[in-house]
C-alpha cells in the first residue's frame, strides 16, 4: 500500500512519527498523515510504478506532499509486515 499524505506534524490528534508497535508493527513509525483517496494498492512484483496525476495550477507550487509505503507480509516477525520510512515530496 502506497499512501500520500500532507499532513507531517499531527495526525488524528498524535505527533507525528508515531509508533506503530500497539497496531501490531514493532520498531515501525508512521511519518506521514495519510490523506484519504490517496492511497493505492500496488500490485505484487519485482518492481512497481505509480503515477500521481496533479493538474498544472500554479497555487499548487511549492506543496509539501509526504509518502510512505506500507507492506504486508505474513511471514514478517509482527505477522502483518512492516512500513517504509517516509519520502517528502515538494511539487514545482
Amino acid at each position: 500500500l502506497l499512501a500520500f499524505g500532507f499532513d507531517l506534524v499531527r495526525w488524528n490528534g498524535a505527533a507525528l512519527p508515531t509508533d506503530l508497535a500497539a497496531f501490531g508493527l514493532p520498531v515501525c513509525d508512521l511519518w506521514i498523515g495519510p490523506a484519504v483517496g490517496l492511497s493505492v494498492i500496488v500490485p505484487y512484483a519485482a518492481t512497481a510504478s505509480h503515477g500521481l496525476s496533479l493538474p498544472a495550477v500554479p497555487a499548487l507550487a511549492g506543496v509539501v506532499l509526504g509518502a510512505q509505503a506500507l507492506v504486508f507480509d505474513a511471514a514478517a516477525p509482527s505477522a502483518l509486515g512492516a512500513v517504509s520510512n517516509a519520502a517528502i515530496l515538494r511539487l514545482y
